[in-house]
């Protein structure tokens, strides 16, 4: 865990995801970041459009499928305990620190495969349902 996560930061977990090149040779953090480009949102998770209808309270999106919060600067603990990113048919939910996969940690170990699986699943949900 990184010092400031250590003393200020809110990403906790009992799995560690891995940020960068794994054994498998694959960034996570990098696939994590092309989805939030392609659903229209910035590195830190925010969703450019303002007013687009899934937009959530944290500048984030909230879908059928999933939801992403970005890192919560506040005081308000029960946003501050909040998943960052959470994909709701498995329950799947990643907290980091400050921006996405740095220091984060999740409640299931997954593969690098069923990462990027389950990041295509919401892309196609989002090209359906708003593009």
């Amino acid at each position: 865990m990184e010092l400031g996560n250590l003393i200020f930061g809110h990403s906790r977990g009992i799995c560690p995801v891995p940020r960068g090149f794994t054994s498998d040779t694959y960034e996570w953090q990098e696939r994590f970041i092309t989805f939030l480009d392609r659903i229209g949102c910035d590195g830190y998770g925010f969703i450019d459009d303002i007013t687009h209808p899934a937009r959530n309270s944290r500048g984030g999106v909230t879908t059928e499928l999933f939801e992403i919060k970005p890192y919560y600067w506040g005081d308000d603990e029960m946003e501050e305990d909040a998943p960052n990113f959470v994909y709701f048919p498995s329950n799947y939910e990643l907290r980091w620190y400050k921006y996405p996969l740095r220091d984060s940690y999740a409640n299931n170990n997954l593969t690098y495969n069923e990462f990027k699986t389950m990041l295509k699943d919401c892309e196609k949900y989002w090209e359906k349902n708003f593009r």
